[in-house]
């Protein structure tokens, strides 16, 4: 059964408890299903100041946490709170090492504004890199490792964009964004300071950037003070920098292979455990300064723009214009420290008082609680690794906290379906425009541009080779079988989504659907066939 929010708002916190109270005795006689329950509590929530999320699958279990709320005892998944006035919501987006295998797999399941935009994700990295963002997650055989550096960074991203929409889809919008080190990169795309191609081409850019470099370094977490740090790397000069200023008492060191031993032995022997990251790379150290000129080479020109929400930058360690964030700005990310600390302080003196973690697992939220102390601030995480329902309780405490959310009317936590292609089956036009995208994409090496969805591929330029990749490319994306004939069967982008849709839902017969004979273009049967078999399709 699926897991619900029942929510209950009130002037007072026992005007809330007496609400679950009434709600609690009515259930002995009220028949009806849970989620209507739960709809009807959404749709009858006033403004009250006083806030309680009662997350549960109905029966004996709703009606024991009904019960302890109503008493003002403490229960697992209920939330509540007292709703501030005006809540300041900053989305805070995670580094490396916060991904972990298969992480937000059960999420497209059930949260479609995620599916959609891993979907969207996966299209736009398709141009940059030859593997597949869901085959890597699924770990499917052939798939590179997933914690290359060139892998785990545009995969780490996709993750925290389509992480970012899911908030939005739910009516949590950010008022400002910071990220930390390579989660800088979805935070330009949260604000609207670079489109998602623009971020992409940066998070793969970065990535490969780093694998020049894989191998002659590493960085190393430490429980110290900068100050503290500072002193303990001092005998590796030039050798070992500070590479992140993350909170009072914890930092980070980049350095070479042989000087990070060196230092995590000297720790060590004085009961300080450090540990290394396993970047395998000097991240945000001056040794990163040798892929500067190919970096910027190969990242190209971008457009950065005003954007929709302040953007606090961990490079400066305050607000930033967000039309700064050039080629100059991410090659600059890679050579200097991490300033996050500073960065959380500039926000939190501009009066942003609720961070949401925005990543697959929280490994920010200690050091926001540590810079925030006992201040007002609340630090929020969006995924725990291993719970299907971290995301709703997230929500149910940013609700309690006064952030206004548009609850979905159903959350399925139930068993995941048997194929991981028809969890993904795009709703309404996206099918249509993910299918142009890899059309794009197919019919040069150039940027890909717009297509018409009507115009037959001959008249769009395609030939038989370009025929069977955008076929294959479908394929691999979905997780089917279609024909070598694709494009000879379904002469346009909008009869392939069709034939699409049709096989991810179960319908397909194995018919051809016949093309009208003004349609029909000149793609050579024959050679599709032969080049279908030359690939091993």
């Amino acid at each position: 059964m699926a897991l619900l929010p029942f929510v209950f708002t009130g002037q007072s916190r026992r005007e809330v408890g007496r609400r679950a109270g009434d709600l609690r005795r009515r259930l002995r006689e009220d028949a009806r299903d849970p989620a209507q329950l739960a709809a009807e509590l959404m749709a009858t929530a006033t403004a009250g100041p006083y806030r309680a999320v009662v997350l549960s699958r109905g029966g004996n279990d709703l009606r024991e946490k009904l019960g302890a709320l109503a008493a003002e005892r403490r229960a697992p998944e209920v939330v509540e709170g007292k709703a501030r006035d005006s809540p300041r919501v900053a989305f805070v987006f995670p580094p490396l090492r916060s991904e972990y295998p298969a992480m937000g797999m059960d999420l497209p399941f059930f949260h479609s504004p995620f599916r959609r935009q891993m979907q969207t994700c996966e299209t736009t990295l398709s141009r940059f890199v030859e593997w597949s963002l869901e085959d890597v997650l699924d770990g499917k055989p052939g798939t590179p490792p997933f914690n290359r550096l060139d892998v785990s960074q545009p995969v780490l991203f996709a993750v925290s964009v389509a992480l970012a929409e899911l908030w939005c889809s739910c009516g949590v919008e950010p008022d400002a964004v910071l990220g930390h080190s390579v989660g800088e990169i979805a935070a330009a795309v949260s604000c609207g300071a670079l489109t998602l191609a623009e971020a992409g081409r940066v998070a793969t850019t970065w990535g490969r950037s780093s694998m020049r470099l894989e191998g002659t370094g590493e960085m190393i977490s430490l429980p110290l003070s900068a100050a503290a740090t500072e002193k303990r790397i001092s005998p590796w000069a030039g050798r070992l920098s500070l590479a992140a200023l993350n909170a009072p008492s914890w930092t980070a060191v980049a350095g070479d292979d042989r000087a990070t031993e060196e230092l995590l032995e000297t720790l060590a022997e004085d009961g300080v455990h450090g540990r290394a990251m396993g970047i395998g790379a000097p991240g945000h150290s001056p040794l990163m300064a040798p892929v500067h000129d190919w970096f910027t080479a190969d990242l190209g020109r971008l457009s950065p723009r005003t954007g929709t929400a302040p953007f606090y930058s961990a490079v400066a360690g305050d607000r930033a214009e967000p039309t700064g964030l050039t080629a100059d700005y991410w090659s600059a990310n890679l050579q200097r420290p991490v300033r996050f600390e500073a960065a959380v302080r500039a926000l939190l003196r501009d009066g942003y008082d609720i961070f949401v973690e925005v990543g697959p697992r929280p490994v920010l939220t200690a050091a926001l609680e540590e810079v925030i102390g006992g201040g007002n601030a609340i630090a929020i995480r969006t995924l725990e690794q291993g719970e299907r329902a971290s995301f709703l309780t997230s929500l149910a405490q940013a609700f309690a906290l006064g952030v206004e959310v548009s609850w979905p009317q159903t959350w399925a936590t139930g068993p995941a379906p048997p194929r991981a292609a028809e969890a993904l089956v795009p709703e309404g036009e996206a099918l249509l425009e993910l299918v142009l995208a890899e059309a794009a994409a197919m019919r040069g090496k150039g940027p890909p541009t717009p297509i018409d969805p009507d115009r037959p591929f001959k008249d769009l330029g395609f030939d038989s080779a370009a025929a069977v990749d955008l076929r294959n490319a479908l394929n691999r994306r979905f997780d089917l079988t279609l024909p070598a004939t694709l494009a000879f069967d379904h002469p346009t982008p909008r009869d392939v989504a069709r034939k699409v849709r049709v096989e991810l839902e179960g319908g397909g017969s194995g018919e051809r659907t016949p093309p009208l004979p003004s349609e029909i273009d000149d793609l050579d049967l024959t050679a599709l066939v032969d080049l279908t078999l030359r690939d091993g399709g």
